[in-house]
């Protein structure tokens, strides 16, 4: 591979060989919500801030999206939910 970039909240095998690693944040630091294996929505709070340069999923992707000059500027995962609510 030319370039790899992983995101992850561990430095697992791939990220040895990660030419950037993307510090995520656990979900003990992070509010929102995921969709389990029965296809249900699951909401989770943050229980501590995230430790070192580490930050939740959708701030990494949205500082991603504005370096490509995508227009997403959410401010909460709550601004995200609402949006996907409105599609679906």
């Amino acid at each position: 591979m030319e370039f790899v970039v992983v995101q992850d909240i561990f430095l697992t095998e791939t990220a040895k060989y990660a030419d950037v690693i993307l510090p995520a944040a656990t979900f003990a630091e992070k509010d929102g919500s995921f969709i389990n294996t029965e296809r249900r929505v699951q909401l989770i709070h943050r229980a501590i801030k995230p430790r070192g340069q580490s930050k939740p999923d959708w701030e990494i992707i949205q500082a991603l999206a504005q370096r490509f000059n995508l227009n997403w500027n959410y401010s909460s995962p709550e601004e995200i939910w609402d949006e996907v609510r409105e599609l679906t």
